[in-house]
């Protein structure tokens, strides 16, 4: 993950977003790009293109393209399975059924959901693993990490200087 390491090296959220910009790419990727300000931005990349989205309210994002900028003709994820938009999708929903009223617990909590087993946002095998879950509250400059599924897992809390 040299790109990365190369994003973390830069100072402000726009040197950020020149940096990817500009890197060669071998892979596609996503980002999601804060700051202690509150500004948030979306890069999605392939290894030719590149889309970044201004996140007004909210953002959601799972394992596929959502840039309809990028047009993708076969995007691989979705050739092989749904799970990436039906998690995508429901994700929206929690978030949009809060609006305006999501703290920390309830962030925390649309992870650990089951709805739409075993295509759920909280993924548990034989049908894939949640790897990983993270809040980020970039005004506190604070992160908060969940290894292996949500469901079983604490959050730590990481703070960034």
């Amino acid at each position: 993950y040299l790109i990365v390491r190369e994003a973390l090296h830069q100072k402000l959220l726009s040197e950020v977003i020149d940096r990817l910009i500009k890197i060669k790419r071998a892979e596609s990727l996503n980002f999601i790009i804060a700051d202690k300000y509150g500004e948030v931005y979306n890069f999605e990349a392939t290894p030719d293109d590149y889309d970044l989205t201004y996140c007004e309210k909210t953002i959601v994002h799972a394992n596929h393209f959502v840039s309809d900028r990028l047009k993708i003709e076969r995007d691989l994820i979705l050739s092989e399975d749904s799970n990436t938009v039906i998690r995508h999708n429901r994700m929206a929903k929690l978030i949009n059924m809060k609006c305006g009223s999501i703290d920390l617990e309830t962030a925390m909590s649309f992870q650990k959901d089951h709805a739409n087993y075993p295509k759920s946002i909280c993924r548990h095998p034989p049908a894939g693993s949640t790897c990983s879950a993270s809040v980020i509250v970039p005004e506190k400059r604070k992160m908060y990490v969940s290894f292996g599924n949500p469901c079983e897992n604490e959050y730590h809390k990481y703070t960034v200087q």
